[in-house]
Parts: structure tokens; sequence; C-alpha cells
């Protein structure tokens, strides 16, 4: 089977960006895929957990929604990933978001891996929270949605670095 064209030896070269010339060098594997980061959004407001879940979504991340704090448990620990961060309703049915924090910190603790940041949202005042609640992580209705994708971001981005980092046992 000659056809008179030799089978070349080598892949074809790469382009760099900067398209400065041909290169032999690979991109990562990985350089296409899309963010792996995993959030799950629980309000009982249907309205509010799509505004939000469709905001992620569009910044790339895998967005899970509930509606209740039964579900937020459920979807958070009940999974072969484990989400990167929780948007939680202060006021869920079932079990308040403060409750959903507190089992799953025990979760986590239990697995020995550091708790799933928490950004919670509420519609009362939140200096009536529970004093355990971090008023910085607490985003008051209306709230802006570009202030919470930034804070969701670095949350993130810490318990990322918190697992890159952590010993073994």
């Amino acid at each position: 089977m000659s056809n008179g064209k030799k089978p070349p030896s080598k892949p074809p070269p790469v382009r760099p960006a900067d398209d400065s010339g041909p290169t032999t060098e690979r991109p990562p594997l990985d350089a296409n895929k899309p963010r792996t980061e995993h959030v799950l959004v629980v309000d009982d407001d249907a309205d509010i957990r799509e505004i939000i879940a469709e905001e992620l979504a569009e910044e790339g991340y895998n967005v899970r929604t509930g509606a209740d704090g039964i579900e937020a448990l459920i979807k958070a620990v009940r999974t072969s990933v484990l989400p990167d961060l929780l948007i939680l309703d202060v006021g869920l049915p079932f079990l308040t978001g403060p409750s959903v924090k507190a089992c799953l910190d025990t979760e986590m603790e239990l697995r020995g891996l550091p708790p799933i940041p928490i950004l919670f949202i509420t519609g009362g005042d939140p200096k009536l929270l529970h004093p355990e609640v971090r008023r910085d992580y607490v985003f008051t209705k209306p709230f802006d949605i570009e202030a919470l994708k930034d804070e969701a971001r670095r949350r993130i981005h810490e318990r990322r670095l918190l697992l890159r980092n952590r010993r073994p046992f």
C-alpha cells in the first residue's frame, strides 16, 4: 500500500496564542475544559434561586439547586462530587440555612476535610442572625449579584488552596 506519501513521524506543530511561530509544545490537556467548581444554590424562592443559578452558570460553574434545608443536605453530601460552595437562604423550610451549615461542618470534620464555604442570603435583618454566622458572608435581598459572584469566586479559591495544602493523616 504505497501511495508515495510518507506518514508524518511527529505531530504537526501547534501555533502559540501570540502567533509568533510554530512550536512543538502541546497545550495542557485541560486547556479547553470547562470550570470544575460545583456550587449548590438553595432558596425557597424559585425566582431568586434561578437568577443566582443562571448567573453562576454563565460564569462557568456547575450549578445544582434546591428549595429547602433537607434538600440542601441531601444534594451536598449524597453525591459523588462535593460542592465547592453553598449559597443558602437563611430562612429555609424544614431546616434553616445556619442549621444546614452546622450539619455540613460536622460532616466535613468527620471526613477530615475543610468546611464547605457558605454564603447566606436573607430577606431579613442580618443583625438578627445567630452570632456564629459571619456577617461578611451574608447578602441581604435585594443584593448585588456581582458582589455575590466575586465573593463566591474568592471563597472557592480559598477552599481549593486549603484542600491543596492540607496534610494527609
